[in-house]
């Protein structure tokens, strides 16, 4: 499996991505319930539950046909405020999107420097430590002289 397509379903496992989808499915619904309930028996272009959740989707998308619309102003006001919180939704979502990428790239360009910096950090520890053994030496071979 090439490696962007498991970083993606990696990335549908995150606890943040969860949460974002079942909040935004559940204000969906919660909207086309409440639509459904205030339009069904009024001169409303949403007859059935279906409807509702069609207006829903197309509304909180942003999308916005314009086939289906609530009547009443209860209606409207959820469909105002389903529209706000759908634009929120899809920020949330690209910013947890594009967050989520450039922290799989900046792993993936750090991993190599790790592996630089721990190398760099052997040899320095080498080199430390022939200093300290020729330093003894140099002790020892002044000592010898006096």
């Amino acid at each position: 499996m090439p490696r962007s397509i498991k970083y993606l379903f990696l990335f549908l496992k995150e606890p943040a991505f969860i949460s974002l989808t079942v909040g935004g499915n559940l204000t969906l619904m919660i909207a086309s319930i409440l639509v459904y309930f205030l339009e069904r028996g009024s001169d409303s272009s949403i007859k059935t539950f279906f409807d509702a959740v069609w207006w829903g989707v197309t509304t909180i998308t942003t999308i916005g046909y314009g086939d289906v619309v609530p009547s009443s102003f209860l209606g409207r006001l959820i469909g105002l405020i389903l529209m706000y919180t759908g634009t929120v939704i899809f920020i949330a979502f690209t910013s947890l999107f594009a967050s989520y990428w450039i922290r799989v790239a900046m792993e993936r360009d750090i991993e190599p420097l790790e592996k630089d910096v721990q190398r760099e950090q052997r040899q320095l520890n080498r080199i430390e430590t022939l200093l300290e053994e020729m330093n003894h030496r140099l002790d020892v071979l002044e000592n010898k002289k006096k």
